[in-house]
């Protein structure tokens, strides 16, 4: 747990100051929130200010003065921690309909796009997914199959290969021990990039879906309806003032340099 150590104020994680320096003390009853780890640009204790999601949450629940704990876990563990009430929110997530049977969803924290990637060396034959038959596709652990796979799974023509997480599934790509990898290209262009492979790996479609990242609090979860709610407020204070598009032009600037 690499963002929260003990108990601090909402002002002391936006300061950037550690706990171990300076500590407040929070009532008992000041909500957990759960950050998915690993997850660059969005989210990711090794990035300035825990990466771009991160950066907006806090403002959002500065906005509305609230106060949390903001503590990095696996996302199988973050979604653990909410279903038992040990956090009261995770993020960033995406919304399916297997989720929608547990959580509620705050408004959107950004657009989420899906594309396909594939070795390198494999874009010269490449014939989308329908011509991926007998291949491997590589899925993190936890994270919600994406719909382009489904049907290939579902019939035997995809074998699926279960990672710890995204950088794994990039880490082979790049080795080309597993055939494709569908993600969003923010992730794992900056996962790749991150350890040095981007160059191994080649995106080989891009239109492969289309949604948003969210909070998510386990349905009947009266102190997560809460920070969900507080959360709400104070991002349309962001978008109403500007601070929301200042926060993002820097990813959309790399979207920009990439095309």
């Amino acid at each position: 747990m690499r963002f929260g150590v003990g108990l601090v104020s909402l002002a002391l994680l936006l300061s950037g100051h550690s706990a171990k320096s300076q500590t407040v003390m929070l009532a008992d009853t000041t909500p957990t929130l759960a950050v998915i780890s690993g997850y660059p640009p969005y989210a990711d204790s090794r990035l300035a200010d825990g990466g771009y999601l991160v950066k907006i949450a806090k403002a959002a629940l500065l906005a509305s003065g609230t106060q949390y704990r903001l503590v990095e876990m696996p996302i199988n563990r973050a979604l653990f921690e909410v279903e038992n009430g040990s956090a009261q929110a995770a993020f960033p997530l995406a919304r399916t309909a297997d989720r929608e049977k547990i959580y509620r969803f705050s408004d959107p924290l950004s657009s989420l796009t899906i594309a396909g990637f594939v070795p390198a060396p494999a874009m010269a034959s490449w014939a989308g997914i329908a011509g991926m038959t007998g291949k491997s596709a590589c899925l993190p652990a936890g994270s919600p199959t994406p719909s382009a796979l489904i049907a290939g799974l579902q019939e035997g023509r995809l074998k699926p290969l279960e990672a710890n997480d995204l950088e794994a599934c990039v880490r082979m790509l790049s080795a080309g021990r597993v055939d494709i990898l569908i993600s969003d290209p923010h992730v794992v262009w900056h996962t790749a990039k991150s350890i040095k492979v981007e160059r191994r790996i080649a995106l080989a479609q891009e239109d492969l879906g289309i949604g948003a990242y969210y909070l998510l609090a386990r349905r009947g979860d009266e102190r997560g309806d809460a920070l969900l709610s507080a959360f709400n407020r104070g991002l349309d204070s962001l978008r109403a003032s500007g601070s929301y598009d200042d926060l993002m032009r820097p990813l959309r600037q790399l979207d920009e340099a990439r095309r």
